[in-house]
């Protein structure tokens, strides 16, 4: 999506017909438009929101229409306010446009009409058509939009995980990068399973409605636990941004800085030591699984092999031969290498022999097999006992460093506690900390409940669809129903391939920009929720209001960047504008430089609207070979009061 021009009638401040005509010029893809506080800057930018979404956030957002308009309406006047768009989408020109209508009635009371949009596609002749508004949607989401057209005063806010914004975050780089299409091809396939599983007749036993009902009820159960599972999630993002708040507020008084520091540190340190053990454990498991049945039955083996005397034993016979397989041979009068067999020639007289040598004629072939499995099982089990006591050993020294942290913490607490400003916000975290565990316990619960109940919905599908094809008529809709089950298994792993593969792009491409603009070694780590955390090389996490906002900044340039290239699995491949009102406002100004070089690189399309003090100097020089065209809002504040917009060379 490029934006062609932006065209505003009476719309709040602006009055009359007044348009933007934006760069699109790929090498200065910049737009600046510079104002004042109070000119208009943040109304072009929620023009967008109404023109595409009919929606408004500023400050008195029912007074659209122009003031001096409205103050000036004779009774029965008419006026109209309108914002068009005008952009380009797959190499195809849109137009959309939302107006509203106004009229004086004769109380002189101003009326006004709900807004109406419209939206036209070019055609190859030049002619115009109408497409329905929900088109729009598909090219740019609500969800999505606010990451394009972007208020600097919230940036912060990105980085940050509360229940909105991380909400807002997931459906916006769901649909940028694709994954709504497939989400939306699971959402339908299940909508057919389950029409083609009502069409199944009750003909063939009594017992498939009542079989249909439990399944039903399963399945109302196992959204309800899932819904469930996602609102604990989002307490437990809540309980952590009320931890890192707790925490910043104890960081701000100098006497408790060093306190805090110290349990900031202990805390990453036991998180660290937590995901060790977790993983200490999963090993034990998995070499339990691979080691143990050889090492309990070890002893067992060689007290066996020490009550045999091999040394008595003859073993001349040949492995993989028994008894019945020599006289198969003799009785076809053949040898596998062709030569004949008959009594009285030597091959019969030695097969007879070797006979003897056989099993089970004569079990040294098998004892001896035997002692070479022994031997082997010994050798494993005794590999398993070195495996599973290395982790113990590990495990025990994980615990015990565990526990002194735990100690420390609860000291460093009770010290907190003991210091009048921090008593109640100390006591405020330890009980988040009580609920986050109580949650993180419901959550590991849910999870079990959930894995079981999808056991019994396939069991359940299995025993209905089993029973229903009893019935001849129903044979074609089981045949379907596989086709079915199998493609959703197939969309599935699809989801999880692509989902993965879009993590670790995201992952890498916001990472590398997060370094560019500080300069560190420090690592955005994106969980699958498309949470994120900074780490720096050691792993802890690391955060700070400065780096916050850089954060903010990389996460939206990986966004854009990562849509604006082909990766495998990820064919998007689209470009996308972005529209920044004050951009530079909260950044320090060591910072803005990087942000500024970078912007204009990440995107197909920079719009830039910002005032003149956050502009000038470092700013301007450094997007000066970028800039394609530049406005400035003029405010006239004489006998009328609203906003021009002058385009300047």
């Amino acid at each position: 999506m490029i934006i062609k021009s932006l065209k505003l009638n009476n719309f709040r401040q602006y009055k009359g017909i007044q348009k933007i005509i934006f760069s699109t010029d790929k090498e200065k893809n910049v737009t600046v438009i510079k104002g004042e506080n109070g000119s208009g800057k943040t109304t072009l930018l929620e023009a967008f929101t109404w023109c595409f979404y009919g929606k408004l956030t500023l400050p008195n957002s029912d007074r659209i229409l122009t003031a001096d308009i409205s103050n000036s309406m004779e009774i029965l006047d008419k006026e109209e306010v309108y914002v068009e768009v005008n952009f380009i989408h797959n190499d195809k020109e849109y137009f959309i446009r939302r107006s509203m209508k106004f009229n004086k009635n004769n109380l002189g009371e101003l009326k006004r009409s709900p807004s109406e949009a419209i939206l036209q596609i070019k055609n190859d002749d030049g002619t115009l058509r109408g497409l329905r508004i929900e088109e729009l949607y598909k090219i740019i989401p609500q969800d999505l939009s606010t990451y394009f057209f972007f208020d600097g005063e919230r940036i912060e806010n990105i980085s940050k995980s509360n229940r909105e914004g991380k909400r807002d975050l997931n459906l916006a780089i769901r649909n940028i990068l694709g994954l709504d299409v497939v989400s939306n091809a699971k959402k339908h396939l299940a909508r057919v399973k389950t029409e083609f599983e009502k069409e199944y007749s009750n003909a063939a036993d009594e017992n498939i409605k009542e079989l249909k009902n439990k399944l039903d009820n399963n399945r109302e159960l196992l959204i309800n636990k899932k819904n469930n599972l996602e609102e604990y999630k989002l307490e437990i993002n809540e309980i952590n941004d009320s931890l890192q708040m707790i925490s910043e507020q104890l960081r701000s008084y100098e006497e408790l800085k060093e306190l805090e520091m110290q349990r900031i540190e202990k805390d990453s340190k036991l998180k660290s030591l937590e995901v060790d053990i977790e993983r200490i454990k999963g090993s034990i498991k998995q070499i339990n699984k691979r080691g143990l049945p050889e090492y309990l039955v070890n002893k067992l083996l060689v007290l066996c092999k020490d009550k045999i005397d091999l040394s008595s034993i003859e073993n001349r016979g040949v492995i993989g031969i028994d008894g019945a397989a020599i006289d198969y041979i003799i009785n076809r009068g053949q040898c596998i290498c062709g030569q004949e067999i008959k009594a009285g020639n030597i091959y019969f007289d030695n097969l007879i022999k070797q006979k003897e040598y056989q099993p089970p004629a004569s079990l040294g072939i098998i004892i001896n097999q035997f002692a070479e499995k022994t031997d082997e099982v010994n050798k494993i089990g005794k590999e398993y006992y070195e495996e599973i006591n290395n982790c113990y050993l590990e495990l025990e020294n994980k615990m015990l460093t565990l526990e002194k942290l735990t100690d420390d913490l609860d000291e460093l607490s009770k010290k907190l506690i003991g210091i009048d400003k921090a008593h109640d916000l100390e006591e405020k975290r330890k009980g988040l900390v009580k609920d986050k565990f109580s949650t993180e316990d419901k959550i590991e619960r849910l999870k079990l409940d959930i894995d079981g109940l999808n056991n019994e919905i396939n069991n359940l599908e299995g025993q209905i669809q089993a029973k229903a094809l009893q019935d001849k008529s129903n044979k074609l809709i089981g045949i379907r129903l596989e086709y079915i089950k199998e493609l959703i298994k197939e969309v599935d792993e699809f989801y999880i391939k692509r989902d993965k593969s879009i993590r670790a792009a995201l992952n890498e491409k916001v990472t590398s920009i997060f370094s560019q603009l500080l300069c560190t070694k420090h690592r955005i780590v994106i969980e699958e929720d498309y949470s994120f955390a900074v780490k720096d090389i050691d792993g802890e996490e690391s955060t700070s209001q400065g780096q916050d906002v850089i954060t903010s900044f990389a996460f939206i340039a990986g966004i854009i960047a990562l849509a604006r290239e082909k990766h495998k699995d990820i064919e998007v491949n689209e470009p996308y504008p972005l529209i920044m009102d004050a951009p530079f406002a909260k950044l320090s100004k060591s910072h803005r430089e990087n942000v500024a070089k970078l912007l204009p690189n990440i995107t197909e399309q920079f719009i830039l609207i910002t005032v003149d003090s956050q502009y000038e100097g470092d700013i301007e020089d450094t997007l000066k070979g970028k800039i394609g065209l530049e406005y400035e809002l003029l405010m006239h504040n004489d006998n009328e009061k609203y906003t021009e917009i002058i385009e300047r060379n």
